[in-house]
């Protein structure tokens, strides 16, 4: 009787190991065939074969693969389900999953939607992971004006010298990039910065400000420190000299009118046709000068 036991616990064993192994190699024919389906672009066919295989896992009380879940997740996000498709991603990297597709995909969908932080987190979380990365170059991109976006601008200041070769000197980013060592009091690297800009694009608001405000700046302050030269010791001598000095300063004057003229053209700012006002009244230009006087007053209502 006993033997006859051992036999039966043994054919109920041997039962039980094989439909655990058929079931087994189910799952994993399942799994491939969600591959299959995938790699054909049928993502609703693969995401239920992955859907399949989670279950298979979870209902065993078992932890399925963070790859499985974020292979699941992209077949959500291409079929436009892609709220479903965050929730995939995130038990991915739960897992300690993650690959460059699945954070590409997690940055498109947080930069469509306005989500900068979490947007920032995986911008991060790929730059760190695949700095060799298919999109490396977008990435850096983007987190240099997500920074900026977010008035990290000791981050940006960082993550500029990380931009590609072909992104540093382009007019948007190097906008930026000024404003950014501006709010970071790098005044010297902001006006460098600025004369790129120009040398660029001379029509540029930034740019063009800059070698406008610095050519008239420096000949006011030549201007008025001869008067006050003059005003210490007021001599017919001295006022002789004070005339040539302010003789030669009408060339630089007028090169500085002709930046604030391009830039009043192009922008309309009161306060350029107030500076406007100023450099006709040194070249005594009287009528121009109560012109732009007038133009940057505030219009009435």
């Amino acid at each position: 009787m006993k033997q006859l036991f051992q036999i039966l616990f043994l054919i109920v064993a041997l039962q039980t190991s094989s439909c655990v192994f058929l079931a087994q190699r189910k799952i994993e024919n399942t799994r491939k065939d969600a591959d299959l389906y995938y790699y054909q672009k049928d993502y609703e066919s693969a995401l239920e074969s992955y859907q399949q295989v989670i279950n298979f896992y979870t209902q065993k009380g078992q932890d399925p693969e963070g790859v499985i879940y974020a292979s699941a997740a992209k077949c959500l996000y291409y079929q436009g389900l892609k709220s479903r498709a965050m929730e995939y991603f995130h038990t991915a990297l739960n897992k300690n999953y993650e690959d460059e597709l699945s954070l590409y995909l997690m940055i498109q969908y947080y930069n469509e939607t306005g989500s900068l932080g979490e947007e920032i987190q995986c911008l991060e979380r790929y730059s760190s992971a695949f700095s060799d990365g298919m999109d490396i170059k977008y990435v850096r991109e983007r987190l240099f004006t997500a920074y900026y976006e977010r008035e990290n601008y000791r981050k940006a200041y960082d993550a500029y010298e990380e931009l590609p070769e072909e992104s540093i000197d382009r007019i948007d980013i190097l906008e930026k990039y000024y404003h950014v060592n501006e709010k970071l009091s790098k005044f010297d690297k902001a006006n460098e910065i600025a004369q790129k800009i120009y040398n660029l694009d001379p029509n540029n608001l930034i740019g063009l400000n800059y070698v406008a405000y610095n050519a008239f700046s420096r000949t006011e302050a030549d201007y008025e420190a001869a008067q006050k030269a003059y005003a210490q010791k007021k001599t017919k001598a001295n006022y002789k000299i004070l005339r040539q000095k302010i003789s030669a300063l009408n060339p630089r004057y007028k090169t500085a009118k002709n930046y604030y003229l391009r830039l009043y053209t192009l922008y309309k700012r009161p306060d350029d046709a107030a500076v406007l006002a100023i450099i006709c009244t040194r070249l005594g230009e009287t009528q121009n000068a109560a012109y732009y006087n007038r133009l940057s007053k505030p219009k009435k209502k």
